[in-house]
């Protein structure tokens, strides 16, 4: 597993990309202003893939939630560092156990990011 792989999923995790689509929309009132290609990219992820992401980001935000607790109760920078290490190879092993790799999670959120429509797909699925 590569760091950057690793790194782009604990940013994810950690709120660099809203995962929810609720809390995503509810924090936008921009229009889309994704270049072209996001949005293409976001016309092909399917339902099966969009649900399997579902599932990967609600075990994701379980984990978040567990190490966000953990982490203030380190003694050290080397503790609050290997929680960091631990808590990123926990998301990246929930992802890929959905079936999913870290760069098909992260092209997933980033045309959530990217399309009004995709994330009213995702809402549609979480029964919003």
């Amino acid at each position: 597993m590569t760091f950057k792989a690793t790194s782009l999923v604990l940013a994810l995790s950690l709120g660099a990309v809203p995962l929810a689509s609720a809390q995503y929309n509810a924090a936008q009132g921009q229009g889309n202003t994704a270049p072209p290609r996001a949005q293409q990219q976001t016309a092909e992820v399917s339902d099966s893939d969009l649900a399997l992401f579902q599932k990967a980001s609600g075990k994701i935000a379980e984990i978040r939630q567990e190490y966000q607790q953990a982490l203030p109760k380190a003694e050290s920078t080397e503790e609050a560092q290997a929680l960091q290490e631990e808590a990123s190879q926990s998301m990246v092993n929930a992802v890929e156990s959905f079936g999913l790799t870290v760069d098909e999670f992260n092209q997933i959120a980033a045309a959530m990011q990217a399309n009004p429509e995709l994330r009213e797909r995702l809402n549609l699925m979480q029964g919003g």
